[in-house]
């Protein structure tokens, strides 16, 4: 039987075995051909079950083993029956990185076939993988487009409803896309997506899927700031005009479910506008409610700290560079003002002289001023007047 993709394999794992061991297996011609397919297949991960007895009869086994380790396939060796011979299988399994498993009834097989295939295959994979398109987007992102790779990703399959536009280069989705009856919904088993250019990715996404809440007389927009989200909306009536309604309603649904009511007041007819508190990273569900128009929008907080591009300034960058300008802070500062009293003795005294100069040249000027307001006596000669 040739190697073939199966659309349900737990369900073939899961079927009952009709076979009973023998003894005289030929293990080595089977071994060989097992090892062709896997190594021609697509797949990187790679398993080759064994079932047997564990009787071989005077085969080599060694170029099969290297045969293995250069395909990267891992034998999981299931030897059936209570005297089975496993001292071959332990050297194959042992040099692929598998193991052997002794099962006393054929009818446990299924159960220890997708026991081990479920514990090696693990679920989270956390190596840095590429990301590649397999479909054209549904929206303005271009399949030429460059991803960046992935940290990691869980292992899952496609659901045979659902639509893959991203994949591992295993095949393993990175981003699918299932139609329901009341909209659409997209599992990224490897977390949010970047392209290599910065392509508003999630943002085209997120406009997507929540195309069908869209309502062409009110407008949501916001700006994600450290624990916060900057909201404004624009309404306007059936006629383009802007709204004088007195009050939007927001409802903000957070990543955990908890809805938070908002009364919005206008800052211009027609728009409003609110701050609120957003201390959790993730994607909040926002309803608006602007007299008789409703809106549904999806809102992405992800910044915990908000960030500030500034221009370079040449002698500050100069500065930090040589050490002569440190980030600081005030135990930092008193223990510098600390340091320089330390190395000034001098600095109070120079302090009250400079004080005692100031005083005096006060004083001298008022009392010039206090001199030139007396009466001056002309050799003690003066007229009176009568």
């Amino acid at each position: 039987m040739p190697l073939q993709a199966r659309a349900d394999p737990l369900t073939t794992l899961n079927q009952r075995w009709k076979v009973s061991p023998s003894g005289g297996t030929r293990l080595a011609p089977a071994l060989r051909t097992a090892i062709g397919q896997l190594a021609a297949a697509a797949p990187k991960k790679r398993f080759l079950i064994l079932v047997t007895d564990g009787f071989v009869e005077g085969e080599t086994i060694g170029p099969l083993i290297g045969k293995m380790q250069a395909a990267g396939i891992i034998l999981i060796a299931l030897a059936v029956g209570g005297d089975a011979d496993l001292s071959v299988l332990r050297q194959l399994a042992t040099a692929t990185g598998g193991l052997v498993l002794q099962v006393t009834e054929t009818a446990e097989l299924p159960r220890f076939m997708r026991h081990e295939l479920e514990r090696q295959r693990q679920s989270w994979q956390p190596t840095a993988v590429k990301t590649q398109s397999v479909a054209p987007m549904p929206f303005s992102i271009p399949k030429e487009t460059a991803w960046l790779p992935v940290n990691g990703y869980q292992v899952t399959r496609t659901n045979p409803n659902s639509t893959a536009y991203l994949a591992t280069p295993n095949g393993d989705p990175l981003l699918a896309v299932r139609q329901t009856a009341a909209g659409r919904v997209a599992a990224l088993p490897g977390g949010l997506l970047r392209t290599v250019d910065n392509t508003p990715f999630t943002q085209s996404l997120l406009a997507w899927l929540d195309r069908q809440g869209h309502n062409p007389h009110l407008k949501i927009d916001y700006r994600s700031m450290a624990g916060e989200l900057q909201v404004k909306i624009d309404a306007i009536d059936s006629k383009g005009r802007w709204s004088d309604a007195k009050v939007a309603e927001l409802i903000l649904e957070t990543p955990a479910g908890i809805r938070q009511q908002h009364h919005l007041t206008p800052s211009a007819p027609g728009r409003f506008e609110a701050i609120i508190k957003t201390p959790l990273s993730g994607l909040y569900q926002a309803w608006v409610r602007v007299g008789n128009e409703r809106t549904h929008r999806l809102l992405q907080q992800i910044r915990n700290s908000e960030s500030i591009e500034t221009p370079v300034i040449p002698w500050l960058q100069t500065g930090v560079v040589q050490g002569s300008i440190r980030n600081g802070s005030k135990t930092a500062f008193m223990e510098f003002l600390e340091s320089s009293s330390r190395r000034s003795p001098s600095r109070k005294i120079w302090l009250l002289l400079a004080l005692f100069l100031f005083f005096s040249i006060v004083l001298h000027e008022r009392r010039g001023g206090i001199f030139a307001a007396l009466p001056q006596k002309n050799g003690g000669d003066h007229n009176e007047t009568t």
